[in-house]
């Protein structure tokens, strides 16, 4: 009863730091052009794609390294000291990233000076960003969920406030990416005066654990290379094939997959150190039987919701996107599906579990040959239809790689 008291405090104080979150994006997409928020849309996949090739899984090493030193101060320190070192290893990615940038953001229409400003607020996002999830791993395995409320409802409250501020005065997407520059900044600074006082940071590399962390990221890099650059695939191929209107479709819809947001929120954050922790094979089965079950269930109810009421839910987001009811399924499908796979494999890499990519790769790669074979690519509709697919095939896989590993436990 204390977990469940635990984690149902967190997931109510989730849905006001993600009520505050939508509250900002829907300003953003109500007050931008189309035309403005599709270069909104791909700028932020930019630094999405940046951060997961830059750290290649190594917030969920830090986690699983850390996991049995999580009453131990002083070994967290040198797990987190010796990730930051590793870390600047990874930073050459972005050499090979950013012309690719450039590239895309001057194929949608923008000035060379105008991509520029932009790929260069793509990198310092990217960098804070990276710092705070390192953080973030520690923060989670010491169990402070009061300090991650304050962090989450404080950085997105002020950043409501800087995006109601420019939304009367002056809000384009380079004017909107400064305030989520500003907000990774203030939550990466509140993250370090935290670690301080609790851990006394910092302190230097001592390379104690640099071979697990090594190890564990060599072991995630080809999934995770694969799974950042598929799993946007719907931004890229977009971005190609169509116009900065589709990528904002795109992105609309995005901003109603907020739920999801609530849910990876409390499973990050309570669920996966939980299962990191466990020492029974008998209670990970009833722990992981009750996520799928809350998953299956889930889905089928906004299945429902989006086919018999999508109206309801496209008036939020204005009238410009009211036509895509279709779109609309499958995004909620793809988001399901997305979700449920991501904790199937975030609880396997708490423990450890890495799932091998010479499988996941070459599976998923034939489902996404079929997909561009049967689906039309160049709308957002059939996009989401492909991402739909993708996320079906690396949810089964997750799930039946982690009950593989609980029965080899057993």
């Amino acid at each position: 009863m204390a977990r469940l008291g635990k984690l149902t405090r967190f997931a109510s104080a989730q849905v006001l730091v993600q009520a505050l979150g939508f509250a900002a994006g829907l300003l953003i997409l109500r007050s931008m052009t189309q035309t403005d928020y599709g270069h909104y849309t791909l700028v932020l996949t930019m630094i999405g794609l940046a951060t997961a090739l830059l750290d290649l899984g190594l917030m969920t090493a830090v986690g699983a390294a850390g996991g049995p030193w999580h009453s131990n101060p002083g070994q967290l320190r040198c797990v987190l000291a010796d990730a930051e070192r590793l870390q600047r290893r990874l930073a050459w990615v972005a050499l090979l990233l950013l012309p690719a940038f450039m590239f895309m953001l001057m194929h949608q229409g923008l000035s060379a000076a105008s991509a520029a400003v932009l790929v260069l607020l793509v990198v310092a996002v990217t960098a804070l960003q990276l710092s705070s999830n390192r953080s973030l791993a520690v923060v989670r395995l010491r169990g402070d969920v009061q300090m991650l409320q304050r962090l989450d409802v404080g950085v997105n409250l002020i950043k409501l406030l800087m995006v109601a501020v420019a939304s009367t005065v002056l809000l384009t997407a380079p004017v909107a990416i400064i305030i989520n520059a500003m907000a990774a900044g203030l939550a990466w600074w509140m993250l370090k005066r935290h670690l301080v006082a609790d851990l006394g940071l910092p302190v230097e590399s001592t390379g104690e654990f640099s071979g697990t962390l090594a190890r564990m990221v060599r072991q995630q890099a080809p999934l995770g290379i694969y799974q950042s650059v598929s799993g946007q695939l719907t931004i890229w191929l977009i971005s190609v094939l169509g116009s900065a209107d589709k990528l904002a479709e795109v992105g609309a819809l995005g901003r109603l997959a907020v739920f999801f947001t609530i849910i990876g929120s409390v499973f990050v954050a309570v669920v996966q150190p939980y299962f990191a922790r466990f020492e029974h094979a008998r209670d990970m089965v009833k722990g992981f039987i009750a996520v799928n079950g809350f998953f299956g269930l889930l889905t089928l109810v906004l299945v429902a919701l989006a086919t018999l009421c999508p109206q309801i839910l496209l008036w939020i987001l204005g009238p410009k996107y009211s036509h895509l009811e279709a779109e609309l399924v499958w995004m909620v499908l793809a988001s399901c599906f997305t979700a449920w796979g991501g904790t199937a494999y975030g609880i396997g890499a708490a423990r450890g579990w890495f799932f091998p990519a010479r499988v996941a790769i070459p599976v998923n790669v034939a489902a996404l040959v079929i997909s561009v074979w049967v689906f039309d690519v160049s709308t957002v509709l059939g996009n989401l239809m492909l991402s739909t697919t993708s996320a079906v095939v690396m949810a089964l896989l997750s799930i039946g790689f982690v009950v593989m590993k609980i029965q080899q436990s057993r």
